[in-house]
């Protein structure tokens, strides 16, 4: 096993841009407007009143396994929302960029939370997780909590740095992480469920003790 632990981003692409395209909506207020809630998406919030609140904003058949992490994470008293899309075909018209998506759910939630972690995907075959987000202490101490996993650790996230104000994972009272897992290793937790709750358990873990 072996962990690769970065001050750079190397030469990761293809990157989860390459696997869609350009986006068809500049916002969720406007991807509502044409798509049905609950044949084309649906949208899961649960507000917990915990100090963390996980956000899955490109799940179901999007950035796939994304929405079953967010819910890993969350567990059973964490807040969380969670978009999922149901396309099976031109589910990239359901990709909204982190910093243009609007849904007042979800940004209700993250006003009322302490800390943000969000997941999301990209495309690379090598199992890594890349740790973005306005909170650079707590992104630290998560990318040195999954050291020794079987899979890459990259911090700074260069190449999804996630530093955007108006993203969703840096609206919550003291922003957050963001964590961006390869296609590479969502296909890993197919044959390797426990990974992933392993992962999400020490990602709930630092997130908690971070905010408490």
């Amino acid at each position: 096993m072996k962990t690769l632990f970065l001050i750079f981003c190397f030469a990761l692409l293809p990157t989860a841009w390459a696997d869609g395209g350009r986006e068809k909506y500049p916002s969720y207020t406007e991807l509502a407007k044409q798509e049905k809630e609950g044949v084309d998406y649906k949208v899961e919030v649960d507000d917990r009143a915990s100090c963390v609140a996980v956000f899955a904003i490109h799940g179901g058949t999007i950035e796939k396994h994304t929405d079953t992490i967010a819910h890993q994470i969350a567990q059973t008293d964490g807040s969380y929302y969670i978009f999922q899309g149901m396309k099976e075909l031109e589910f990239w018209d359901l990709h909204v960029t982190s910093h243009r998506f609007d849904d007042p759910r979800a940004i209700n939630l993250a006003h009322q939370s302490q800390t943000c972690v969000s997941v999301h995907g990209f495309v690379h075959t090598k199992p890594a997780i890349c740790l973005g987000g306005s909170d650079d202490f707590l992104a630290h101490k998560v990318a040195e909590g999954l050291k020794g996993q079987p899979f890459d650790v990259i911090y700074p996230c260069t190449s999804f740095p996630g530093d955007h104000p108006e993203n969703i994972v840096n609206r919550c009272q003291d922003a957050g992480v963001q964590l961006e897992y390869s296609s590479g290793l969502r296909k890993l937790f197919e044959t390797r469920p426990a990974l992933m709750k392993t992962i999400s358990r020490i990602v709930k873990s630092i997130s908690e003790a971070h905010c408490s």
